[in-house]
């Protein structure tokens, strides 16, 4: 070749007494030398030496041509791999050919059968999406004894806790995602099913105070000696964290009331819904009077029943202020739900809310008698209050522009001490309902 060419391969790495013996050469460099400056850092290097370079980046291989080529290379070599497996060498070499077919070389020599998933994980130190799903589940479900257990379990079996730190935090970013767009995972029904589950028995806030919990140990497992030790550390204060959020959502009004009164209280609101109302509300028996899907639908008719958009503004500007009050702490867990919901509707004294997500719709209308008892204590209002998810509220906003409906007023009589006591559970849980979207007919 006419051309002599020097490679300096991690750049970054010469000091700056080396960078400046360079400086001279790269600023007059003779014909006939190439020099060519490979770095991960770019910005570890000086200016000076960065504005004599002409700069190439290279992106990211994407996963599907990783596999196309995997394929290739297995063809040829007749290596035996199920195409999942592939897969997952694609993905954790996050877009380097070089580390995927360095991983494929090392599970080929490993196994002389077929490569399969499970020898992926077990070269790389890693955990199938199943493992990980069930620490997480373990975790939200306070089982400390089966989370210690398994993180013990894979020292013991030779696990990378920094990469299962990481996975940790990729799957519970994709619970969060799955919360706000489940199309994304259209097709991955077990995923799903898994994810339900972790929903169910915790909260978008919670998992984000993992996730974070995560991230900020993460440094300190990867420079330490111990690294179970640090892990389990970690998996503490995770615990504590959802402990928290559970105490918080769990901290009902103490209110104890005898069988027998609850009993005549019931009795007496039916012979006023069927003496006073009779005709006019669809909360016409027992079971209704706890009905949270009843009550939401009634709740909604009256809001649209007569808007106020004035008041609505009013109301808004009152949320938007609420954690500036000095409210009681049982209310700590429902303030935090309410600064993420959107007035979207006033009218008769009650206010409709909307969430992007089902979750925190649920969830809030599942204690909402506290949040009426808010504007009570602190406002001096008779407020009631409920919650619908985006995609519900859409629906409803198109049956009111369009007419398809008629909204007329329909008094409540609902004590809403007797609801919060109904759905008290041994004074220490909450009978979360996760039910069906309430269609309005």
């Amino acid at each position: 070749s006419k051309y002599k060419v020097y490679i300096i391969d991690e750049v970054h790495m010469m000091t700056i007494q080396a960078f400046n013996a360079l400086l001279k050469t790269l600023e007059e460099p003779p014909s006939h030398v190439i020099f060519i400056l490979a770095t991960t850092d770019p910005e570890k290097i000086p200016l000076t030496i960065l504005s004599r370079c002409q700069r190439f980046d290279f992106k990211r291989i994407s996963i599907d041509k990783i596999v196309k080529n995997l394929k290739e290379i297995c063809k040829k070599e007749k290596i035996e791999a199920d195409e999942e497996a592939l897969i997952e060498i694609a993905q954790i070499s996050e877009g380097g050919m070089r580390d995927a077919i360095s991983l494929l070389d090392q599970v080929s020599s490993f196994t002389s059968k077929k490569i399969e998933l499970d020898d992926i994980h077990y070269i790389n130190g890693t955990l199938t999406k199943k493992e990980v799903q069930s620490f997480i589940l373990n975790l939200c479900e306070n089982n400390l004894e089966k989370v210690l257990i398994q993180s013990k379990s894979f020292i013991g079996s030779g696990k990378n806790l920094v990469k299962i730190t990481e996975e940790l935090i990729y799957n519970i970013r994709d619970i969060l995602f799955y919360l706000k767009i489940p199309s994304m995972f259209d097709g991955k029904e077990e995923e799903k099913k898994a994810y339900e589950k972790i929903i169910k028995i915790t909260n978008e806030k919670t998992l984000i105070k993992i996730i974070d919990i995560l991230i900020n140990n993460l440094y300190e497992l990867k420079r330490t000696n111990d690294q179970l030790l640090v892990f389990e550390l970690m998996i503490l204060k995770a615990q504590n964290e959802i402990d928290s959020n559970k105490r918080l959502h769990l901290n009902l009004p103490e209110k104890k009331e005898k069988k027998l009164e609850e009993t005549e209280n019931i009795k007496d609101q039916k012979e006023v819904l069927t003496n006073e109302n009779k005709g006019k509300t669809d909360i016409k028996n027992e079971d209704d009077l706890y009905d949270i899907k009843k009550i939401k639908s009634l709740r909604i008719n009256n809001a649209l029943a007569n808007l106020d958009k004035k008041e609505m503004k009013k109301y808004i500007s009152i949320l938007g202020n609420i954690r500036t009050k000095k409210l009681n702490q049982k209310y700590n867990y429902v303030i935090s739900l309410l600064v993420d919901g959107k007035v979207k509707a006033y009218g008769n004294s009650t206010i409709v809310m909307v969430f992007d997500n089902k979750v925190s719709s649920q969830e809030l209308n599942d204690s909402f008698f506290l949040v009426d008892e808010i504007f009570k204590e602190t406002f001096n209002e008779d407020i009631k209050f409920i919650s619908v998810d985006l995609k519900e509220w859409e629906k409803i906003k198109d049956e009111f522009n369009k007419k398809k409906k008629k909204y007329e007023y329909i008094e409540e009589r609902i004590d809403i001490q007797r609801f919060a006591l109904k759905h008290k559970k041994d004074d220490t849980e909450i009978d979360v309902v996760f039910g069906d979207i309430v269609e309005i007919k």
